[in-house]
């Protein structure tokens, strides 16, 4: 999902089809990923969202922030490896070049070791690579230098709005 808001106005709302697991079956790639496998990621990212730059620099938007298991899991990921707990999650800045580095590094590793990184679980551990990547990516065609982590995600919000409509 890509969204432009300001305060609690949408201002631009898109579903693309890049969603980790979406690109896993796309592009099968190897254990660990080759390099083509990474670059027809990019490729196919490109073609979603370079289309929609265009319209949503014309927004101006001041910054962005990923929602999302994946987005979540990364940041815990560069979190532990920097010694750091989970609580420091909430508001963390990834930058783009992190995130590329991570995809690099992640994708390098087999499924068995990235499992023995801090905090990589089973569920995420072969997502992950293609997560970074995809970040990595949207954050260099929208020229974002990083992005902030938000530990809530769509049921919060969902929550948040019953709230305060008295619902």
């Amino acid at each position: 999902e890509i969204v432009v808001g300001k305060g609690k106005k949408i201002l631009f709302e898109k579903s693309l089809p890049l969603g980790v697991s979406r690109m896993q079956g796309l592009i099968e790639p190897k254990d660990p990923h080759k390099k083509e496998d990474l670059r027809k990621l990019r490729q196919h990212i490109r073609r979603e969202v370079g289309p929609l730059v265009e319209s949503i620099a014309a927004l101006d938007p001041a910054g962005c922030v990923a929602v999302g298991g994946t987005a979540r899991a990364l940041g815990r990921l560069v979190l532990r490896s920097e010694g750091e707990g989970s609580e420091a999650l909430r508001g963390l800045l990834l930058e783009r070049d992190t995130l590329a580095d991570l995809a690099q590094d992640l994708s390098r590793a087999t499924h068995a070791e990235r499992l023995e990184r801090p905090g990589v679980s089973s569920r995420r551990a072969d997502l992950l690579p293609f997560g970074a990547e995809i970040l990595a990516c949207v954050l260099g065609l929208f020229g974002f230098p990083a992005l902030m982590i938000c530990d809530w995600g769509l049921r919060e919000g969902v929550l948040l709005d019953l709230i305060e409509s008295g619902g």
